[in-house]
């Protein structure tokens, strides 16, 4: 009991105030995370929501952070600022849904109704008929990439 006593002494003397809640939620404080919470849940979206720019996809990836953050409780160990390693989980849960989501952003259902173009400014995919390529291609162009993809109509 007494070594528990002294590293709460160095936890709240020492280190900052965020590794200090953070070793009290380690030991099943539950308002220490509710502190927490509340203190990096606005900087943790905002992050995210700079990383997948996309507001309510970040509100929920916010929510597997923190559910991360939470389950790691016990092997939390103050090698580094809290918000360090806070910020460090928040990357690789935008990194990992960018990884998961890239092939779903790509996949193009040909077997419905002919693809029409849409205006420019609301269309995702701009389809395109180079020159190059006569019937029966059809090409697409996102928007944010600079490089075609053209797929044949033929069976």
């Amino acid at each position: 009991m007494r070594q528990h006593v002294q590293l709460s002494i160095v936890a709240e003397w020492v280190l900052d105030p965020d590794t200090a809640l953070m070793m009290k939620v380690s030991t099943g404080d539950e308002p220490s995370f509710e502190v927490l919470l509340q203190r990096h849940r606005a900087p943790v979206i905002h992050q995210l929501n700079r990383m997948v720019r996309n507001r309510a996809i970040a509100e929920e990836l916010a929510q597997d952070v923190f559910l991360r953050v939470y389950r790691s409780r016990g092997t939390y160990r103050p090698g580094a600022k809290f918000a360090t390693w806070l910020f460090r989980i928040t990357t690789n849960v935008a990194l990992n849904w960018r990884r998961d989501t890239r092939r779903e952003r790509v996949n193009i259902r040909l077997d419905e109704r002919p693809i029409r173009p849409r205006a420019p400014s609301s269309a995702y995919w701009n389809i395109i008929a180079p020159p190059r390529f006569a019937q029966p291609w059809i090409c697409f162009r996102p928007s944010s990439l600079r490089r075609s993809y053209c797929i044949s109509t033929r069976a």
